[in-house]
C-alpha cells in the first residue's frame, strides 16, 4: 500500500519504507529555495542557474559528506501536493511534491518470489528541485516494530514482525550502505546522487513476506 499523504510505502500495515532527509528543511534552505524560485521566473535568472552546477563542480563543494555508519536526524518534510495514479499494469503510483523535492513511489509488480513467498517490487524516485539545499544525509528508513534477523552487505536485510518474516532486497539502482542502530534499519543513499544540485535518484526494492511455521 502506498501512502497518499506521506512519501512512504506501507507494508502490511505494520512496517513502512519512508524517504528521509537529514538537513535541507531548515530556515537557511528555505531562504535558498525562495531565491532559486525567484531566479527561475526570469530569463537572465534561468541562464544563471544553468551555470551554477558547473561552478559548484569546479569548486568541489556540491557533494554530501554523510556520517559514516550512523543514522542521522530526520527532517520534517512538508508535502505541499500529491498525485495518486496508476502504472500501466494498474498498480498504484503516488507522486509527492515538497518545497525541495519531487518524490514518486510505485508498486512495479506484485506476486510471488522464487520461493513462493508473497512479494512486491517497490520503485522509489527522488528529484531535487531547488539547487543547493545543504543536505547532510538522504536515506530510506524502515519504520515500525520489528526485530532484525540478518543484514547482507548493502544489498538487503531480513526482519521479523507480527508473526511474519520480511525480506528487503535491492534489485535496481544504487545504495551506499545499510545502516543499523539497534533495531533500526535504513538504506543510506547519500552519495548516490548530486542531491545539492538538481540530482535525480531511482531505486527498486523487492519486499517478500514469509509466514512463520
Amino acid at each position: 500500500e502506498i501512502s497518499t499523504n506521506r512519501p512512504e510505502c506501507i507494508i502490511d500495515g505494520k512496517l513502512k519504507l519512508r524517504v528521509a532527509f537529514d538537513g535541507a528543511y531548515d530556515m537557511f534552505s528555505r531562504a535558498v529555495q525562495i531565491a532559486y524560485t525567484t531566479l527561475r521566473e526570469t530569463r537572465p535568472g534561468r541562464e544563471a542557474l544553468k551555470l551554477a552546477p558547473v561552478t559548484k563542480i569546479l569548486l568541489n563543494r556540491h557533494h554530501l559528506s554523510p556520517p559514516v555508519l550512523r543514522i542521522g536526524k530526520c527532517s520534517s518534510i512538508e508535502v505541499i501536493g500529491s498525485t495518486v495514479g496508476q502504472e500501466k499494469n494498474g498498480l498504484p503510483r503516488n507522486a509527492y511534491r515538497t518545497p525541495f523535492h519531487e518524490i514518486d513511489i510505485s508498486a512495479i509488480s506484485v506476486g510471488v518470489d522464487e520461493n513462493g513467498n508473497a512479494a512486491a517490487d517497490i520503485e522509489i524516485g527522488i528529484r531535487t528541485l531547488v539547487g543547493d539545499v545543504r543536505l547532510n544525509q538522504v536515506r530510506i528508513d524502515l519504520l515500525g516494530t520489528y526485530t532484525v534477523e540478518s543484514v547482507t552487505g548493502k544489498h538487503g536485510f531480513v526482519v521479523s514482525s507480527g508473526g511474519s518474516r520480511y525480506s528487503f532486497q535491492v534489485v535496481g539502482g544504487p545504495v551506499d550502505a545499510i545502516l543499523r542502530e539497534g533495531e533500526r534499519l535504513s538504506f543510506d543513499i547519500s552519495l548516490c546522487s548530486n542531491w545539492n544540485f538538481f540530482g535525480d535518484y531511482r531505486s527498486r526494492l523487492r519486499v517478500a513476506r514469509q509466514q512463520r511455521e
